[in-house]
């Protein structure tokens, strides 16, 4: 049976510093949902579920992701993240209670269109408690797609 990455997925390790903190913290761990595949390098694969349209581009991954630590204080989790294409950049989105949360924006890297560095929005350093500014770097996203789901911009 194919994996997660053979259908398509997104890869991001979200911030690698942050997952080296959390991992150093007596109680921090990391939890995933059984969804998640784990290619290596500290990544995460958010399986694809679905693509639509022409600029704006929408592609929806499913999975969970969850850090916590300092006795519950510290819980970051990111939930079916979704990636819009407009104007040449990407918003990746998350699902939050009050609807889609606007994490993080970026471009395609000029080395590689399927390589995204991304930084903070204002929504995304207020998941992260504040301990990050807007416009703080994350991890790249590395996306995995079919070519039948490759948007425009995406070799």
């Amino acid at each position: 049976m194919p994996g997660p990455a053979s259908a398509g997925a997104l890869e991001w390790g979200v911030k690698a510093g942050f997952r080296r903190y959390v991992q150093g913290l007596p109680d921090g761990f990391c939890d995933v949902s059984t969804e998640i595949d784990l290619p290596g390098g500290g990544r995460f694969g958010f399986p694809l579920t679905g693509a639509e349209g022409s600029p704006p581009f929408l592609l929806r991954f499913t999975g969970t992701v969850t850090f916590r630590g300092h006795g519950g204080l510290l819980s970051v989790t990111i939930t079916e993240p979704w990636l819009f294409l407009r104007g040449g950049a990407w918003t990746l989105t998350v699902r939050a209670a009050s609807g889609r949360l606007p994490l993080a924006v970026g471009r395609p890297s000029a080395s590689s269109a399927r390589r995204v560095p991304v930084a903070l929005t204002a929504e995304g350093a207020a998941l992260f408690g504040g301990n990050y500014p807007a416009a703080e770097p994350m991890d790249d996203l590395v996306l995995r797609l079919p070519t039948e789901s490759r948007p425009p911009h995406v070799a």
